[in-house]
C-alpha cells in the first residue's frame, strides 16, 4: 500500500468515526442502545 493510500484511508476512517460519535451524540438518549448483531450494540 502507498503512503498516500494509507493516508486516505485513515482520513476517511477517522471521518466515519468522528460523524458516528456527533450523530449518536445528539440523537441518542442516555441509557439509550441499539442492537445491531448479538454482540454488538450501539
Amino acid at each position: 500500500m502507498t503512503l498516500k493510500k494509507a493516508i486516505f484511508l485513515i482520513i476517511i476512517l477517522l471521518l466515519i468515526d468522528q460523524i458516528s460519535k456527533i450523530y449518536i451524540k445528539t440523537h441518542f438518549i442516555i441509557g439509550e442502545e441499539i442492537h445491531v448483531f448479538e454482540w454488538f450494540r450501539i
